[in-house]
Order: C-alpha cells, then sequence, then structure tokens
C-alpha cells in the first residue's frame, strides 16, 4: 500500500509540475551553489556534494545530480533531445516538457536507460542561457520513485546567476601543458579545452586540440574495458581502427584505465581526410574522467604531446 501511495503521489507531483510552464525562482538560504558553475539548487536530504562530478549524490543509493555547461546555444542542442537522439545514447524517452526557466527557454525529459542490470530513470532540465545551454541531470535508481520526487524538486529550484564568475581552478582534476603549444582556451563547467592559440575553434592553420572532461554520469563500471570501448563508438569519426593493439591499459595519478591511438574521418569534415584521434579514459569510483586529442598533422609528435599531458593528469 506504502509503495502505491508513493507512485500516485510522485504521478500527481510530476503532473503539477509539467502543467506549469513558466518557472521563476528566487535564490533562498537553502540553496547551495554546485561548485565550477553557475548554477544553484536546493539539494534533496541527505546529498553531499560530489568529488568526481560538479554537483551532488547520494553514495547508498547511486543516486546523482549532475550539471554541465555545454558551449553551444540551445537552439542547436536541443535540436538532438529527441526519441532517435536519446535511442543513440541507449535511452527511452518517456516524457517531454517544454518549460520556461527564469526566462530561459527549456525543456524538462524523463528518459530511462538500463546499466549493468540496473535501470535507471533520469530527469534532464536543460535551458538556453546566451551561447551556451545549461544540462541538469537527476539520475536513480527507476524503483526509487520517492527518491526520485525529492530530486526533480530539487533540479527545478534551479537559479542561473549568469554574472557569476565561475573560479578557473574548480576543476575536478588540473593537467600540465606548461611548454606545450597549447593554450587554455575554455572552461566550461569543469570541462577544459586547449588549442593552439586558446581559441574555439582555433583561427591557426594548426587546428590541433585537447579535452578533459569528466563524466556526464555517476554509474558502475564493472567491465571498464568494455565502457571504453563503448566510449569511443561515440567518438564522432568514421572509420576508426578499434583493435587490441589500439587499446593499452594505463594507470595515471593512481588512477586505471585504457588508452586508444588511432585516425578517422571527422563527421564535421567533408574533405574525407584522416585525423590523428587519441582518447584516454580513467575510472575513479563510480565515475570516469575523459581525455581526447585531435590533430590534422603530425601524427608522430601530437601523438608524443597527447600523450605527455594526458600524463600530467592530477585529481583534485
Amino acid at each position: 500500500m506504502r509503495k502505491i501511495y508513493i507512485v500516485l503521489f510522485h504521478l500527481v507531483f510530476l503532473s503539477t509540475v509539467l502543467g506549469q510552464e513558466e518557472i521563476n525562482n528566487k535564490k533562498t538560504a537553502q540553496h547551495q551553489l554546485v561548485t565550477g558553475t553557475k548554477i544553484f539548487i536546493v539539494p534533496p536530504a541527505n546529498f553531499i556534494a560530489a568529488t568526481n562530478f560538479h554537483g551532488f549524490q547520494q553514495a547508498e543509493s547511486g543516486a546523482s545530480i549532475m550539471v554541465v555547461e555545454i558551449p553551444a546555444p540551445f537552439v542547436e542542442t536541443s535540436a538532438g533531445f529527441d526519441e532517435a537522439g536519446f535511442q543513440k545514447q541507449r535511452m527511452l524517452l518517456k516524457l517531454k516538457q517544454t518549460i520556461n526557466i527564469n526566462g530561459n527557454q527549456g525543456l524538462l525529459i524523463t528518459v530511462e536507460q538500463a546499466a549493468y542490470g540496473i535501470m535507471y530513470s533520469k530527469y534532464i532540465l536543460t535551458f538556453g542561457a546566451g551561447k551556451t545551454t545549461q544540462l541538469i541531470n537527476a539520475i536513480f535508481p527507476k524503483e526509487a520513485t520517492a527518491l526520485g520526487a525529492d530530486m526533480l524538486k530539487s533540479i527545478l529550484s534551479v537559479v542561473y546567476e549568469p554574472q557569476l564568475t565561475v573560479n578557473p581552478n574548480s576543476s575536478l582534476f588540473s593537467i600540465d601543458v606548461t611548454d606545450t603549444k597549447l593554450k587554455l582556451a575554455k572552461n566550461m563547467s569543469g570541462t577544459l579545452l586547449y588549442t593552439t592559440d586558446g581559441n574555439v575553434p582555433p583561427q591557426s592553420e594548426d587546428k590541433t586540440s585537447f579535452i578533459v572532461s569528466p563524466s556526464l554520469d555517476n554509474m558502475y563500471f564493472p567491465d571498464k574495458k568494455q565502457a571504453f570501448i563503448e566510449r569511443m563508438k561515440k567518438l564522432p569519426y568514421r572509420n576508426l581502427s578499434i583493435n587490441e593493439n589500439s587499446i593499452k591499459e594505463v594507470t595515471i595519478d593512481g588512477i586505471g584505465g585504457y588508452e586508444f591511438i588511432s585516425e578517422g574521418i571527422s563527421m564535421a569534415n567533408n574533405s574525407g581526410q584522416n585525423e590523428l584521434v587519441y582518447q584516454v579514459m580513467l575510472f575513479a569510483d563510480n565515475a570516469y574522467y575523459l581525455m581526447i586529442g585531435n590533430a590534422k598533422t603530425d601524427y608522430e609528435n601530437n601523438t608524443l604531446l597527447f600523450q605527455k599531458i594526458a600524463r600530467t593528469f592530477k585529481k583534485k
């Protein structure tokens, strides 16, 4: 009886929320800043600040709320938030609602995803903010309906302060590019992007780039190598050669993972020319750190460059 009551409560709460097309929040004493972002929320009870991503987590349930900033306008990013887009990520779209968050166009999306024998539900609250898109993921075991209701309430308490200055040292990790040709171009919610001239996209002739990013979900990975291969398959390249010779085990800053070096044709490049593709994925607790390098020329020296930089990675 109690379980039925919880389910009904959740459905009523969700229906009430979805009936609201406008959400205008004001920051309260209960709001907490998500470190490394310009987002404030009221976290659910018994959630603590995460150490592997920007957000909050509850270790015993495996539930988490994660905030990510995407360096693209909402009109572009939202185009992929449809049934086909989620299917590519092995997610089932359950509900999608247009919503206005403090004057910003947005969406509230519910999806489900199976991972390693567990079915998860996920609320995705996303909205435009100038040339960027703010993304808040709330993920929890599907059976934990009461917890899900609390998490939905939490992400809908969002307050975005665009004028806030994000501490450039607030990333969850660091790398050292001293005495290399790369410069920091952007720090987007903890994702570090480096290019040869510090611009995105690079304006210089040399288009070499390097990205370091935390995972977007907090999940258990019983087969880390398979998770690494699955992540490689999502890279926007064709004709990548994925085999045992191109994948090697690595340990960086005491964290184990895998390294991948190959060539492929960028899906964004109409020239049809191969490019150097480098990826490292390090697994820590129930999260991962991803490093991706790309270069169009001088494969040998750029491979050495990517390996050198990757091995300076340090978790804070």
